[in-house]
């Protein structure tokens, strides 16, 4: 259609469909074309494209994380949330850091996942995005729970499940049952 916008942020979708599927390598190679594209074409549509930029960051950091290049993550990761704050994009810093404690919980880097999705929460209030508001929570209250810290991840799933959106509440109320578990309490 001869819209830059919408390719890149087609490729970003396309990237993200691939990754689903298990094809990292091609998810990897549209995340790049987004990036591409947003980058070549900032200075036509500076905040769409600022935005479809950290987006694709954000995915590569995912994809090099499937792909076992930890610091490859860690590092699109930084840089996804450095240009989410240079254009103020309140949401794009809420999902870098999202990705990084998710990439510091799948590592058993506990404490480090808990303080960047701790973060991450405190961001996406301020950006209110309800469904990443309760993904974030679910995963904050996972940290806390592999910390063993079971009173703050009752009150943190709890929070989650207060969101109540079709995709994330079935995830939130399974979790609110492990921790309730973990605490010994059956009902």
């Amino acid at each position: 259609i001869g819209d830059s916008v919408w390719e890149a942020h087609i490729w970003n979708v396309i990237g993200e469909v691939l990754a689903s599927l298990g094809q990292v390598s091609a998810a990897m190679k549209a995340s790049k074309r987004a990036l591409k594209l947003a980058r070549e074409n900032r200075h036509r549509e500076i905040e769409a494209m600022g935005i479809i930029e950290v987006v694709a960051l954000a995915n590569l950091a995912q994809h090099h994380e499937a792909q076992g290049n930890v610091d490859q993550a860690d590092d699109q990761c930084n840089r996804a949330y450095e240009f989410a704050e240079k254009i103020k994009f309140q949401l794009g810093k809420a999902a870098a850091r999202r990705n990084l404690g998710i990439l510091e919980l799948n590592q058993g880097k506990y404490k480090q996942a808990t303080r960047h999705l701790t973060e991450a929460r405190q961001l996406v209030d301020q950006a209110q995005s309800v469904q990443l508001q309760q993904t974030i929570r679910i995963e904050l209250a996972v940290a806390q729970l592999m910390e063993s810290k079971l009173s703050e991840a009752v009150v943190t799933v709890n929070a989650a499940v207060e969101f109540d959106t079709p995709f994330f509440t079935p995830e939130a109320y399974s979790l609110r049952g492990i921790i309730l578990q973990r605490q010994g309490k059956m009902h």
